[in-house]
């Protein structure tokens, strides 16, 4: 499944740049064609330039999480490797008890890890999905109020719902960025531990970590990534 893309595509990857001089000039020409506009709009209009800040912030949210995309996905090649281990682990007669139980004790804390990664990568990949359809609405709104054809009111999403609701979708995804990234160390630390802990090779032992690939599925299907390639 390849990404989706934003609906404002050029405008993100620019705008994050200081906004004055020619950069400032040449977002405001962009926007102007886009949004349809007219040619003499100032560019110190208001609704001109708060689309600008809000575009800015949509295409930063959905590279922040495009940014995670290897760890997100390697989550899934940790979760296949531990969940394998365990029954091998169980079927092995040759190990102790009480050394046993210890190693399913390490597994089964690895395993609670990953899925607290997967379920920050699910709300991760929603808030990517929110983003682009939050810079459709942007798009759409700047259309609607630049159109000599007034729009129907229920045709678009009023401008400082969508500038409330982008701030509430940019702090929620700091938030999982910063909580994925912390609990991602301690799930690769904690597999390193696990994995030198275990006893011989082969059904016995995880692979080392530089060799690991997401499931075929997820390899061939990524996690869609909507941001700016």
């Amino acid at each position: 499944m390849s990404a989706a893309p934003s609906s404002i595509d050029s405008t993100t990857a620019v705008a994050r740049k200081p906004m004055g001089g020619s950069t400032m000039a040449m977002l405001v020409d962009f926007m102007i064609g886009i949004s349809g506009a007219p040619l003499n709009t100032p560019s110190t209009d208001r609704e001109l330039v708060n689309g600008i800040l809000m575009n800015d912030k949509i295409g930063t949210m959905q590279k922040n999480i495009e940014s995670l995309q290897a760890d997100r996905n390697s989550v899934y090649g940790i979760q296949v490797q531990v969940a394998e281990l365990e029954p091998n682990l169980k079927a092995n007669t040759l190990i102790k008890p009480e050394t046993q139980s210890q190693l399913i004790g390490r597994i089964n804390n690895l395993l609670d890890l990953v899925k607290q990664g997967i379920s920050i990568d699910s709300s991760l990949t929603v808030l990517d999905e929110q983003a682009s359809e939050l810079a459709a609405q942007l798009l759409a709104s700047l259309k609607a109020h630049f159109s000599e054809k007034p729009a129907e009111s229920s045709e678009t999403v009023n401008r400082e719902t969508i500038a409330k609701t982008v701030d509430e979708r940019t702090t929620e995804t700091d938030r999982l960025v910063r909580s994925f990234t912390s609990l991602y160390k301690q799930i690769i630390r904690t597999y390193v531990e696990t994995r030198d802990a275990l006893p011989g090779t082969g059904p016995l032992n995880l692979k080392p970590l530089n060799t690991l690939s997401p499931p075929k599925a997820d390899a061939e299907s990524p996690i869609p990534r909507l941001g700016n390639e």
